[in-house]
């Protein structure tokens, strides 16, 4: 498998960005951390490329962790002040909580452990 920072190298120059988080879920799929989005970039394990499978929203400020706990569960945190659990099931992530509450005091969530 290719390693986490050439999979970032790769995101960046392929989004003109950069991933500001990162973490394997399973052999072949890693959650990245893009702007206020979580993105799921599948690997090609023969090549090492990857392409994005989808991309999760729900942030409204920069996405700055992503810790995986399993290879169907992942937790987030942003510049908003919550940390959002994401679940796959049936193929499908989708977001089942959400941690903090965004409010204009200010808060970000710099860390996340699964």
């Amino acid at each position: 498998m290719a390693s986490i920072s050439s999979i970032l190298e790769y995101v960046s120059g392929a989004c003109s960005g950069t991933a500001h988080a990162a973490d394997s879920i399973d052999d072949h799929s890693v959650a990245l951390g893009m702007g206020h989005y979580v993105g799921i970039l599948q690997i090609d394990g023969g090549s090492g490329t990857g392409s994005m499978q989808t991309t999760l929203r729900g942030h409204t400020a920069r996405v700055n962790c992503v810790r995986a706990a399993s290879d169907s569960l992942f937790v987030s945190g942003a510049g908003d002040g919550t940390a959002r659990v994401w679940e796959r099931s049936a193929g499908a992530w989708r977001c089942t909580g959400v941690l903090g509450t965004t409010s204009e005091a200010g808060g970000s969530v710099v860390g996340v452990a699964a």
